[in-house]
């Protein structure tokens, strides 16, 4: 098994200037809220029911700290922020203050940084931006205190996503490793060479066509497509369409959620 403090260098398949520029168009105050999207809903549901409640909690590339209020607000913990973007990290300490949420921010890198030991270190939608996603989620042993709680999140762009991803955002795709969605495949992938015993492992949220609502450049085919993905969208969020979004699986889902109790 891994140390804490020896993880390997992967390659990262973005960089700190695509961050700052995503993050330079983000709108604050930004925050997690119960009913608006189903898909969000799903995934909190998870976090009510399986996290602790009033522990020291980092957040590993957490920019803009929108999970990290959640977390804060919702079940009480003493948030932290990673982010290696400095664009990031100045939005999230905005925001932070902007919502009043206390919380410590810090620029640096989750491969290089200083460790912790902290009792959750969680990632929503970092993995899957590294050609290893055994060393990217061994990063997260070297800040968790021994038995803690290590838990990590990436969109799924498996299946019909895939698919339509391919079409309407093929350059956005090339961004993530899509061996990293293959949640079946985590235990051979890291889950047992790390040592994390498994609280939850699964898809959630059910087929979310909003992961396909910007279309990349001019075409006017992808435009109809992205439109079609909105209004769709707009329609299973409905709450009397809701019951649909429980249906989930590798071929259909839009999030992959692992929680673990770390060796």
């Amino acid at each position: 098994m891994t140390s804490h403090d020896d993880v390997d260098m992967p390659v990262a398949l973005t960089d700190v200037d695509h961050w700052d520029s995503v993050w330079s168009n983000t709108h604050l105050p930004a925050e997690i809220l119960k009913g608006r999207r189903a898909y969000v809903d799903a995934i909190t549901d998870v976090f009510d029911r399986l996290l602790p409640r009033e522990v020291s909690a980092l957040e590993l590339g957490g920019a803009v700290g929108a999970w990290a209020v959640y977390l804060a607000r919702r079940l009480g913990m003493r948030v932290s922020v990673l982010d290696y973007a400095p664009a990031g990290v100045e939005l999230t300490r905005r925001n932070f203050d902007l919502l009043g949420v206390p919380g410590e921010v810090t620029l640096g890198d989750m491969f290089t940084a200083e460790g912790g030991s902290f009792d959750l270190v969680y990632s929503l939608g970092v993995i899957e931006h590294f050609d290893d996603t055994r060393s990217a989620v061994a990063a997260h042993l070297r800040f968790v205190r021994p038995g803690g709680i290590v838990m990590v999140g990436c969109p799924n762009y498996g299946g019909i996503n895939r698919a339509i991803a391919r079409y309407v955002s093929p350059t956005k795709l090339a961004e993530h490793n899509l061996e990293a969605m293959r949640v079946n495949d985590w235990p051979e992938m890291f889950e047992n060479q790390l040592g994390l015993e498994p609280i939850f492992r699964g898809y959630v949220g059910g087929f979310e066509p909003l992961m396909h609502k910007v279309a990349e450049g001019r075409r006017l085919d992808r435009r109809v497509v992205a439109a079609s993905m909105l209004v769709i969208g707009g329609a299973l969020n409905l709450r009397v369409m809701r019951p649909l979004r429980t249906v989930n699986g590798g071929a259909l889902s839009n999030y992959c959620l692992g929680i673990y109790h770390a060796p």
